[in-house]
């Protein structure tokens, strides 16, 4: 289960990337092999059904991460909860500043023709 999660979580991960700003290798491989239209409406059918499974798949990440980090806490005394949170917190903006916030992959759209 957590193998599979993880798969998913890299391919997700490799996925929200192609739709940065370039076509990314399948787009460009689709357009070199002359789809018809009706190709061209099953394949973006396939992509979008693949598009919210990734989605399911993060989210049972987010899942599985809460549950960690819940465990984790258990564990910690109250000064380790203290740095915990604030070394999360520090995290999260370093990402933020560097554009590579979730939130922010999670509302990508994949360009879909």
């Amino acid at each position: 289960m957590k193998r599979t999660l993880l798969i998913g979580l890299l391919l997700t991960s490799v996925s929200a990337f192609a739709y940065m700003g370039h076509p990314g290798p399948d787009r460009m491989m689709l357009d070199e092999l002359n789809l018809t239209p009706a190709q061209e409406k099953e394949i973006k059918t396939i992509r979008k059904e693949s598009r919210n499974e990734r989605i399911k798949l993060m989210d049972q990440m987010d899942e599985l991460r809460d549950e960690t980090r819940k465990q984790m806490m258990s564990v910690l005394n109250d000064e380790q909860k203290r740095q915990f949170i604030a070394l999360r917190k520090e995290m999260r903006q370093s990402r933020r500043d560097n554009g590579c916030d979730r939130g922010t992959m999670g509302k990508m759209k994949p360009p879909m023709r």
